[in-house]
Order: C-alpha cells, then structure tokens, then sequence
C-alpha cells in the first residue's frame, strides 16, 4: 500500500522582483495556478518591481482580483507605475517600513511617426490614464492636492504615507516561517 502524500500546507511563500511584461505574468499565472492545484489555501507574496507596461498590470491587477485563494502582497523594498496598480488587486497589503510606492500617469515613447499615429498614440495614453484612475480612485484616498501633483509628476509615498492612503493596510515584513520554502516567480 503506497503511502499518502501530505496535505499541502495551508500558505505557501514566494517571492517576485521584475518589471511586469508578458513574460513575468505568465512566471505569475503558472506560479499562482501551481499553488491553488496543490490545495494552498493563502499566497504570500513579496512583490518588488518598478514598473512595466499598463496592459500587463492592469491584466495582473485583475488576476488578483479574482483569485480563489488569499493573497497577502509584501513590499518590501519598492513598488512603482503599473506595479503599484497591480499591487492594489489584492485584499491584503503590507509594506516593510522602509518601503516605498511611486505612481504616474500614463508615459507613451515617441517615436518617428506621422501626425495620425501620434493621435492614436495620445488616444491610447488617454485611455490607460482613464482605467489606471479609476483603479486608484477605487483603493486609495488621495487629497485633491495629491491629485493635481499627479498630473504633472511622479508621487512617491513612504510606507507610512501608503497607510494613510490605503495603499496598505499594515506596515509589516515578509517573514516566512523557520523551514519555509520560498518559491521565485
């Protein structure tokens, strides 16, 4: 008679640092499926990364959103441009002390192009900064001076002012228990 294999435990911890394109949200998806197949009930995840391309991070944003287990994001260095987005797709948010977040409105590279071209290039940066607000409107509590300073800069916020704004909900490090395995994505 073939021994059982042991029950999963309940959280499994990992740990992703790469700009959000395609190929890291496959890494994501594959990683995120494997563990709720293997019957983990709660994600841990540090989550470093500075930014990528707005259709992949609202793509992620909405991954998380709809995953069927929980997920706990760490930030335990820095978060920014569409990783900050992404990172709001989850319930649980928790920053190191020493974290930090950044967002902006939407950049578009310029490139040699007809005049047309860059009407469909500011058509589309317009629509990303449409759906990148809204998702920033829904989780965070920005004063409307913040708001301005958006439109014409970066805003950095330290991991207490992310608490004050929602980014997070505690301030706290990822801390895998003693025997953990912590999977890279």
């Amino acid at each position: 008679m073939a021994t059982p294999a042991p029950a999963p435990t309940p959280d499994v911890y990992a740990a992703f640092s790469a700009a959000i394109d395609t190929l890291s949200l496959q890494r994501i998806f594959t990683s995120a499926g494997g563990a709720t197949q293997a019957g983990h009930k709660h994600i841990h995840l540090l989550f470093q990364s500075p930014g990528g391309t707005v259709n992949e991070g609202v793509c992620l944003y909405n991954f998380f959103r709809g995953m069927p287990i929980d997920v706990t994001l760490y930030n335990s260095g820095h978060v920014g441009s569409i990783a900050a987005i992404a990172y709001l797709g989850v319930k649980t948010r928790k920053a190191s002390a020493n974290a930090t977040f950044m967002i902006h409105r939407t950049y578009a590279q310029s490139q040699i192009a007809t005049a047309s071209r860059f009407e469909v290039m500011a058509k589309s940066t317009r629509m990303d900064d449409v759906r990148t607000e809204a998702i920033l409107r829904e989780h965070l509590k920005l004063s409307p001076t913040q708001w301005a300073a958006l439109d014409k800069d970066e805003l950095y916020f330290t991991a207490k002012e992310a608490l004050d704004v929602g980014f997070i909900q505690e301030i706290g490090d990822f801390a895998p228990p003693v025997g953990a395995h912590v999977y890279g994505i």
